[in-house]
């Protein structure tokens, strides 16, 4: 069934899910602004990674299809731990007020688009930390915001080993 939303919730919907489609061709930044939309979209911000999360899913299909024989996919399954525990604390958050949810959804996407600008600005555009805290981070951040990109592709940047290498 669908959902009796207003044009401008639609129309905020759709630019949402075509900055998804772009963001996956890697265009930094602009993943970051598809919580907030999708918030506003949607009026209730644990729903709104819900229904995120098919359209970012199947792009993540694709992608992984595209690029599978250019990682190291042991190097992606040793996040998975910390990913999980990350994604038990996003789990836990959930269960907060929905004001206190939609302030916490902020800070989320200002953290990421602060890590971003950091990447940009250092020399060699690494940020430290172990892998630990990187999966830890993601999963926490994909839980509740969707929006754990910067926070892989800065763990990408810094496991040269992970490096996808150029197609040819």
């Amino acid at each position: 069934m669908i959902p009796h939303l207003e044009l401008w919730q639609w129309s905020l919907g759709v630019i949402s899910a075509i900055a998804i489609g772009v963001a996956k061709t890697g265009m930094p930044g602009l993943s970051s602004f598809i919580a907030p939309l999708m918030v506003l979209v949607v009026g209730d911000a644990r729903y709104a990674a819900a229904w995120t999360l098919p359209t970012l899913s199947t792009a993540d299909v694709f992608a992984v299809l595209y690029w599978r024989r250019h990682a190291d996919a042991r190097k992606l399954f040793s996040l998975i731990p910390s990913v999980v525990a990350g994604m038990i604390g996003g789990a836990l958050a959930l269960s907060l007020s929905e004001h206190a949810l939609r302030r916490l959804v902020g800070c989320v996407v200002v953290l990421m688009l602060i890590l971003q600008i950091a990447q940009k600005r250092k020399k060699d555009g690494h940020i430290a930390g172990t892998a630990s805290f990187y999966g830890i981070v993601a999963g926490f951040a994909s839980t509740i915001a969707n929006a754990a990109a910067p926070v892989i592709t800065e763990f990408r940047w810094l496991r040269s080993n992970f490096r996808l290498t150029s197609r040819s």
